[in-house]
């Protein structure tokens, strides 16, 4: 049996480590997180958290990094798992991922970038990865390969029904698995991790919570330019039964 390539395209602070992680749980499944991160910040000449270390440890040629995942797809698992930011791989020939099927993950801006905010001072439109998103969306969209888009507040709200109905779309077998992992770091972390995943290592399975939202002024604008994006491809996501 082939391995099938699961490629999750999303933006930053949108319950995607969590999902990586009940990927995971699923029997015979590897992960891969944000392979492209590395040469993101390389090529943006960006200040983020553990930038010295990330660039120190990951492949920061496209070549090399197709290299570790086509290693990966030697060691016939059944499924692999790569969680992707948007805005990382917006210039990327995709043809390595002609064969994957996509999930798109959204969140409301307003919500991602309240939680962004707290972790990087300056936040731009590209760092929140809508416009990036919805790119790669209108790439993909009338290729033949599986593809949805999922609003990760559907899936908080009724986990299991949605993972159902992602695992059948994507022409997978349901695991009940996919609803619970253990608490803490994973092995196959990013090495960002201490700087961005508090929050996920606290979690072992999906929980609808309501955090206070305080935006600034900049911010507010922000969400007024991300949100002809977000509404666009949320009028064509995956729809709760």
């Amino acid at each position: 049996m082939s391995t099938k390539i699961i490629h999750a395209i999303s933006g930053p602070r949108n319950i995607s480590t969590a999902l990586m992680y009940s990927f995971a749980s699923r029997p015979k499944c590897l992960v891969v997180d944000e392979p492209f991160y590395g040469i993101y910040l390389k090529n943006n000449n960006l200040a983020h958290p553990g930038r010295d270390e990330i660039l120190s440890q990951m492949p920061i040629n496209y070549d090399h990094i197709f290299s570790k995942l086509e290693k990966l797809i030697a060691k016939s698992p059944d499924e692999i798992y790569i969680k992707n930011m948007s805005h990382h791989i917006v210039d990327l020939n995709l043809d390595w991922f002609n064969k994957t099927s996509y999930i798109f993950w959204i969140r409301h801006p307003k919500k991602v970038i309240n939680s962004f905010a707290k972790i990087v001072d300056d936040i731009t439109l590209k760092d929140i990865g809508f416009e990036d998103q919805f790119k790669i969306w209108n790439r993909v969209k009338n290729s033949s390969v599986p593809k949805l888009i999922v609003d990760t507040d559907d899936l908080l709200s009724d986990p299991e029904n949605i993972l159902k109905l992602i695992c059948k779309t994507l022409g997978i077998t349901w695991s009940k698995k996919m609803l619970s992992w253990e608490k803490g770091p994973k092995s196959f972390d990013g090495i960002w991790a201490p700087y961005w995943y508090a929050n996920a290592h606290q979690t072992n399975g999906f929980k609808k919570i309501e955090t206070k939202i305080r935006l600034s002024k900049s911010h507010k604008k922000l969400i007024e330019d991300s949100l002809p994006f977000y509404n666009t491809l949320f009028d064509k996501r995956l729809k709760p039964i």
